[in-house]
């Protein structure tokens, strides 16, 4: 197959048929198999970041195909649903596009990966409505509580899940850090991985303490751009593993 890394603009219904999605829709980069990816972005962002976009050709270049999408109040101007309804309904309408393909594209194996909101939706998605099709979820920045800690999120349901599950943190993400996922962590039953970003927030951008050499406004971007990539990579070679049952390469 010829490389092509750009990706197709796509339209999509939501699982409930009321919105329609916009995403961008990877081919696979060389000999295909039958995983598919689906990107799901974070609350402050759209389809169109950079980590979602490393995350898209990445996928392409192991041989999946992969679509990444916004959720429909992106292009509503409004807020993600209290909730994360209206937002799973969009991951289901996601889902059901891959589903639409033909019998020569159309994937066995499905992988999420979602960014803070994304991960919540991931997450409810592959404990919920997807349970019995998704192969592996990956969280990056999963949120465990507010940014000030006066309210926990409850991901009792992740008991329910029956698929493999990364999760990769900064060591300093105000929202959640490695220390207080491990309750949660040690909870599941599943193959699970952490790898966690050192001196690295929410976003993966670079937390320094007050003892620590300030960094220049600069400085600080290019690593949170560092940050982020290391942390598509450590994706991308977790979904590596995790299809790299040759069986599935189509003929």
């Amino acid at each position: 197959m010829e490389t092509d890394l750009q990706p197709h603009p796509v339209t999509f219904a939501s699982g409930d048929g009321t919105a329609e999605l916009q995403g961008l829709w990877h081919l696979p980069a060389r000999r295909a198999t039958n995983g598919a990816l689906l990107v799901l972005h974070g609350g402050n962002y759209t389809k169109e970041a950079a980590l979602n976009r490393w995350l898209g050709e990445g996928a392409a270049q192991l041989g999946l195909t992969a679509l990444r999408f916004d959720f429909r109040y992106v292009q509503n101007n409004q807020k993600p649903h209290a909730d994360l309804t209206t937002e799973l309904d969009d991951l289901v309408g996601a889902y059901n596009f891959l589903q639409s393909f033909g019998k020569e594209i159309k994937p066995k194996r499905l992988y999420l990966v979602g960014k803070s909101l994304g991960a919540m939706v991931g997450m409810k998605a592959a404990s919920g409505p997807l349970a019995n099709a998704v192969n592996g979820v990956a969280a990056l920045g999963l949120p465990l509580h507010t940014a000030d800690s006066n309210n926990w999120f409850d991901y009792t349901a992740l008991q329910k899940l029956t698929c493999p599950v990364l999760f990769v943190m900064g060591a300093r993400d105000n929202f959640g850090n490695p220390q207080e996922l491990q309750p949660l962590f040690a909870s599941l039953s599943v193959p699970k991985e952490l790898e966690v970003i050192d001196y690295a927030g929410h976003s993966y951008e670079p937390i320094i303490a007050a003892a620590e050499p300030e960094l220049d406004p600069v400085a600080k971007m290019e690593q949170q751009g560092r940050n982020q990539r290391h942390a598509a990579d450590i994706v991308l070679e977790w979904l590596e593993r995790q299809d790299a049952i040759r069986e599935n390469l189509r003929k």
